[in-house]
């Protein structure tokens, strides 16, 4: 396989990383030789992916989306799930390099195809676990709160990740990991990608609702299980 030139970018919103990309006098693309791969593994919209590419184009430069499923856990175990928006031939020099830090490695699509398929599992995710904090309270029936959640994590309704969260939410561990002032910020990114595609997203819009809601209340830096705490 062919030695891959990357350069990468993980930052927290698409503004930051038009301001590493692109910033006038002083730019990653600019930098970068002939050839070489520009890869965008921060989460933002499908418009920004395509603005970098048409940018990296102009200069003689391959572009890829990457953005990526997990968070500090799965970064410090080397389990990373990564997305890849891009040709078959820039996927391939990628997939080499990416493999070492990787869980797993999906070529999802053409460029910016791997960003749409991160922001759908990421406002997934983030509907479950909205959902489960504002259904723990009804264990206050006459329910255990821990004891309901353990039966919950046991049924096929609930998935991993949300039976993970509905736990943490039950011992008050709120630390950050994914905070809900990106979830907050991703959940925009679903309903601009949405409206650019002419596609209808009622529960995502009700759900970042509910996080901006979590965000007024001052709990913007908690971990998204955080959101318990607007019903407790």
């Amino acid at each position: 396989m062919a030695d891959c030139a990357l350069a990468l970018s993980m930052v927290g919103d698409e503004q930051a990383a038009a301001r590493v990309w692109l910033a006038p006098g002083d730019c990653a693309l600019a930098a970068m030789p002939a050839g070489a791969v520009v890869l965008e593994v921060s989460t933002t919209t499908r418009a920004w992916v395509h603005r970098l590419a048409e940018a990296a184009a102009a200069r003689g430069l391959a572009c890829a989306d990457g953005p990526v499923v997990g968070s500090r856990p799965q970064a410090e175990a080397g389990k990373l799930v990564f997305l890849l928006g891009g040709t078959s031939e820039v996927v391939a020099r990628l997939v080499p390099i990416l493999n070492p830090v990787a869980g797993a490695v999906f070529h999802v699509g053409d460029v910016g195809h791997g960003m749409v398929l991160k922001l759908m599992v990421n406002a997934l995710f983030g509907i479950q676990v909205a959902a489960l904090a504002e259904l723990q309270p009804l264990a206050a029936a006459g329910l255990e709160p821990a004891h309901a959640q353990a039966l919950l994590a046991k049924i096929p309704v609930t998935s991993e990740a949300a039976a993970a969260a509905g736990q943490a939410m039950i011992n008050r561990a709120f630390a950050m990991m994914f905070p809900i002032d990106l979830v907050g910020k991703d959940f925009g990114c679903v309903q601009t990608t949405g409206e650019a595609l002419d596609a209808a997203l009622p529960r995502s819009a009700a759900t970042a609702a509910v996080f901006q809601q979590a965000i007024r209340a001052g709990y913007g830096g908690d971990n998204i299980t955080g959101v318990a705490r607007l019903y407790s």
